[in-house]
C-alpha cells in the first residue's frame, strides 16, 4: 500500500465557510496518514469534494449508513480475488451505494457497468433480469475487472482510469503521452476520467474520517438493513413470496433490484433472493428444497451433531472444509449447492462428531 502525501498549506484557505468544515489542525494530520492504493498529489481537487461531502451533510450521513450495509458485501468479494479493500470505495463514486442508479450514458447498477461491458464481464442483461444492478453478482463481475486491468496497466490509477473511460481510450492517451506514468498520461484523458481519483480518494476519506466531522450514519428502517440472501435455482413470484411472508411488494421490489416486474427467472447458476431477516424463516419453510438446508438432516447418522456456519467476508469452501474437518464435497452435499462459489452471510449446514467422555473429546 502506498502513503498518499497531502499539502499541508491547503487547509490555510481565507474562505471563512471552508475554514469551519476544514479546521488546520484536525484535517491535515488524517490527509497526510490516510492510506491509499494511489500516488500521487491531488489535494487542491480532493479537498473541493470533501468540501461538497460535508455541506450536504444528511446526504452523506445516508450515505454512510448504506455503506455499513454494502462494504462488508464488497469485501468479501475483494478477498476472495485477493484485491485491496479500498476499491470498496469506487460504488461510492459511481452510483452513491444505490443498485438502482442509472447514467445518461447508459451505465447502471452499484458498479455503473455499461451494458456492453456488463455482458463482456458475464453479466445478464434482458427483459426479466438486469444483473448490474444484483450487488452480489456485479461485485463479483467488478472485482474480477479489475483484477484483469490491473494486470493489464500495472497500477491502481491507471486500472482506475481504464474502468472510468474504457480500456481503447486508455490505451490511446497512453500512445499519445508516450509514457505509462498516470501522471503524463492523465491530461489525455476525459476530464470526468481526470477527476475521478479525486473523487475516489475524497470519498475514502469521508468514509474513513466520517465522526471527525461530527458525522453519524443515518439507516434505513430494520426490515431494509436486516436482511438475510438466499441462492435460488427455480423461478418464483414476488407477489406469492409476499404471501407467503408477509412482507409487502415494495419491501422485495426495494430489496431486489436486479428483477423487472414481478417474477424471478429460472437459473442454473442461481439467482439471489434478499429478503428481511425476519422473513427468512417463513420463506424456508414455503421453499425448503431450494436452500437445500433440511434435507441432508435425515442422512446423517445420530452419532452426528449439526450447526450452522455463516459465511464471512473472503470465505471459501476450501478453508471452511479445513476449519471443520471435512471436505469440499461435503459441504456442498450436505448443503445441496450446485456451485462451489459462496456469497456474504450465506447459511450452511455442517456436520460433525458428537463428542463422547469414552473419546476423550474436548469442546
Amino acid at each position: 500500500m502506498l502513503l498518499v502525501a497531502f499539502s499541508p498549506s491547503l487547509t490555510g484557505t481565507n474562505n471563512n465557510a471552508t475554514s469551519a468544515y476544514f479546521p488546520a489542525e484536525d484535517l491535515t494530520p488524517r490527509l497526510s496518514n490516510i492510506r491509499t492504493i494511489i500516488q500521487g498529489d491531488y489535494d487542491d481537487e480532493v479537498m473541493g469534494y470533501l468540501r461538497g461531502y460535508l455541506l450536504h451533510s444528511y446526504d452523506t450521513q445516508k450515505l454512510l449508513g448504506t455503506a455499513e450495509f454494502y462494504f462488508p458485501l464488497f469485501e468479501h468479494y475483494l478477498k476472495l480475488y485477493k484485491l485491496p479493500l479500498e476499491l470498496k470505495f469506487i460504488p461510492v463514486i459511481e452510483s452513491r451505494l444505490r443498485p438502482y442508479a442509472s447514467s445518461t450514458a447508459g451505465a447502471a447498477g452499484l458498479w455503473q457497468f455499461t451494458s456492453t461491458t456488463a455482458k463482456y464481464r458475464g453479466l445478464q442483461i434482458n427483459s426479466k433480469i438486469d444483473e448490474r444492478k444484483d450487488a452480489h453478482k456485479s461485485t463479483r463481475a467488478a472485482a474480477k475487472y479489475f483484477a484483469y486491468l490491473y494486470e493489464r496497466f500495472g497500477t491502481w490509477d491507471m486500472a482506475m482510469a481504464a474502468y472510468n473511460c474504457g480500456e481503447r481510450r486508455l490505451s490511446k492517451a497512453i500512445v499519445a503521452a508516450r509514457s505509462k506514468d498516470f501522471k503524463k498520461v492523465r491530461k489525455y484523458l476525459p476530464l470526468e476520467t481526470q477527476r475521478y481519483i479525486p473523487k475516489f480518494l475524497a470519498a475514502q476519506y469521508i468514509c474513513t474520517y466520517y465522526l471527525e466531522h461530527q458525522l453519524y450514519p443515518v439507516y434505513s428502517d430494520a426490515a431494509m438493513r436486516n436482511t438475510k440472501t438466499i441462492r435460488v435455482f427455480d423461478a418464483h413470484s414476488f407477489i406469492k413470496i409476499a404471501e407467503e411472508t408477509g412482507v409487502s411488494l415494495f419491501t422485495l421490489k426495494t430489496l431486489n433490484p436486479a428483477y423487472n416486474g414481478y417474477h424471478l427467472p429460472a437459473s442454473k447458476k442461481g439467482n439471489f433472493i434478499v429478503l428481511p431477516h425476519r422473513a427468512y424463516p417463513a420463506f424456508l419453510k414455503a421453499h425448503p428444497h431450494e436452500p437445500g438446508l433440511s434435507a441432508m438432516a435425515q442422512a446423517i447418522k445420530k452419532s452426528y451433531s449439526m450447526t450452522t456456519w455463516t459465511v464471512q467476508c473472503g470465505s471459501t469452501l476450501e478453508k471452511l472444509a479445513r476449519l471443520c474437518g471435512c471436505s469440499k464435497a461435503d459441504i456442498m452435499r450436505w448443503n445441496n449447492l450446485k456451485t462451489g462459489e459462496l456469497y456474504y452471510q450465506q447459511e450452511l449446514i455442517i456436520y460433525y462428531p458428537t463428542p463422547t467422555v469414552s473419546s476423550g473429546l474436548r469442546a
